[in-house]
């Protein structure tokens, strides 16, 4: 059987290894995080081509491709079966027989969101191997120590103390988006530059819920919509709980019908899922474009009147703040007693 020399002669040095966890755990933001991570990898593996994958969440056999190194191509079928495995783990995936390619799950807000695929001229030596898999374990841990600190607890999903910073960096102010990765084209970015819209998603009569079948089944009813939630909406979408019945979703679309589309297609999955004892309950929701000077509480102003147009036209809707104002329902007229972190 013919084995395939490794082609990494030198051991990583200590001072490289020290410079990424140093900056891999000074970190605080998932998504900078995930792009930090595959910079130092493709610097560590020196890859022939490597490709951040991303999973359609509305087409699981569709992929967005974002080439790090050497040209982007549409994954085929045997590659596609190997990043949806690899993205239900915690540790690479190698192919069995095929030597250089190699997998890398890249943790976010909420599981494996992406994929690291390699194109590697030959199999790496066991030391840049174990290297690797100690970059990823500290990243895992780091991750793991963000969720404690920034999760709700009852639902799993995003808090309000990470929301400000992405918040403002999604703005970003968006057409100052983060800068390319280490080793990559430096016209290229992590985003594909599409505008931001913020969410507000509050449970119709979630009261009656708690007056009626106790605390206990309105936390499974919370527990059940982020659940929902996280099933029907695109993985590189943001969900928050901020309290009560109330979430919010950060969703980058490339226009206000898509993001319409989205929370459509998440008011009809609650409305038609058999929730336990309560059975039928719906949402309503209301949405905004982010723009670059905005502020959080300036844009979750906007997406409330447009829930509480929501609310006021009969409840079970999905509402766009600019829709609203343009026929003169609302107004600009900044909503205030909102907290912030």
């Amino acid at each position: 059987m013919l084995s395939v020399q490794p082609t990494f002669d030198a051991t990583p040095s200590p001072q490289q290894v020290a410079r990424c966890l140093a900056e891999l755990t000074s970190l605080r933001d998932r998504e900078q995080l995930q792009q930090r991570l595959a910079g130092h990898l493709v610097a560590h593996f020196r890859p022939r081509g490597a490709q951040v994958c991303r999973r359609r969440h509305d087409r699981l056999e569709d992929w967005d491709v974002l080439a790090l190194q050497g040209a982007p191509a549409e994954p085929g079928e045997d590659e596609r079966r190997a990043l949806l495995e690899a993205l239900g783990r915690e540790h690479p995936l190698h192919l069995d027989g095929v030597p250089g390619r190699a997998f890398y799950p890249l943790l976010g807000s909420h599981g494996a969101e992406a994929v690291l695929a390699l194109q590697l001229d030959g199999s790496p030596s066991e030391a840049h191997q174990q290297v690797a898999d100690e970059i990823l374990r500290v990243y895992r841990n780091v991750i793991g120590l963000l969720d404690y600190g920034e999760r709700d607890s009852l639902t799993g999903l995003l808090n309000r103390k990470s929301f400000d910073e992405t918040f403002m960096r999604l703005a970003g102010l968006s057409a100052q988006a983060e800068p390319a990765l280490s080793g990559c084209d430096g016209r290229r970015h992590w985003h594909s530059g599409d505008p931001c819209f913020l969410a507000v998603i509050d449970i119709d009569h979630f009261k009656r819920v708690n007056d009626g079948f106790g605390h206990l089944v309105g936390d499974e009813v919370l527990l059940l919509v982020a659940r929902l939630m996280g099933e029907t909406l695109r993985q590189h979408d943001r969900l928050y709980r901020f309290g009560g019945e109330e979430f919010v979703v950060l969703l980058s679309c490339s226009q206000d019908e898509g993001a319409r589309a989205a929370l459509e297609r998440l008011r009809e999955r609650v409305a038609g899922y058999p929730f336990p004892q309560v059975q039928a309950l719906t949402i309503s929701a209301g949405f905004t474009r982010i723009d670059a000077d905005d502020t959080p509480e300036q844009a979750f102003g906007r997406a409330d009147k447009a829930v509480y147009a929501a609310k006021e036209g009969g409840r079970d809707q999905v509402r766009c703040f600019d829709e609203l104002l343009a026929v003169g329902a609302v107004s600009e007229t900044a909503t205030g007693g909102v907290d912030f972190f």
